[in-house]
């Protein structure tokens, strides 16, 4: 979604109007958990947090792949339910 300039960072509120459409739209506490737990990056300036949606958006993407459960080839599944 970037043109080739760097998108501007942005807070909070901000960031969750710019990433998710209002009826999908998490709350601030979603974001600053995500925040906490090192899933959603971010950018502490003094007190303030501040957020490339650009970053968020690859984060967001990146933790919904690796959370898909991996399946397993068929053979694996038979050893299994054999023991």
């Amino acid at each position: 979604m970037n043109d080739g300039t760097p998108s501007k960072f942005v807070d909070g509120n901000t960031l969750l109007e710019t990433v998710f459409d209002e009826p999908a739209r998490p709350s601030i506490r979603w974001l600053r958990n995500m925040v906490k737990a090192g899933t959603i990056p971010s950018h502490p300036v003094g007190r303030r947090v501040f957020f490339d949606p650009d970053e968020v958006r690859a984060a967001i993407l990146c933790a919904g792949r690796k959370t898909k459960p991996k399946s397993r080839p068929v053979s694996a599944i038979q050893s299994i339910a054999a023991s």
